[in-house]
């Protein structure tokens, strides 16, 4: 099943808890089909999370939110991609 209204970001030169201390670089939403589009990405390699946030605030800091990610560094050339499901997630609560 697509998520919708789910927060594509895009973090530069990340750390581990980048999603819990910093806004992202680039960002986007999940349509009702799970995509996304993010334009005039700057040349580098990212790190891609998708998050569903519950208090729109950018950061994964809520116990009922959902956060996935891909593995590897992405690359703007890589970034056009479908959300049909959350890539890999994490159901644990949010670091404090």
């Amino acid at each position: 099943k697509p998520v919708e209204k789910a927060y594509v970001v895009l973090y530069y030169e990340p750390t581990d808890t980048s999603f819990t201390t910093t806004r992202p670089y680039y960002f986007a939403r999940t349509n009702k089909s799970g995509t996304y589009s993010i334009e005039n990405i700057r040349e580098g390699a990212y790190r891609l999370y998708a998050l569903e946030d519950m208090n729109f605030n950018y950061y994964y800091d809520l116990p009922n939110e959902r956060i996935g990610f891909f593995y590897t560094l992405a690359s703007p050339y890589a970034l056009s991609c479908s959300m049909s499901s959350m890539p890999s997630t994490d159901t644990g609560t949010p670091p404090a």
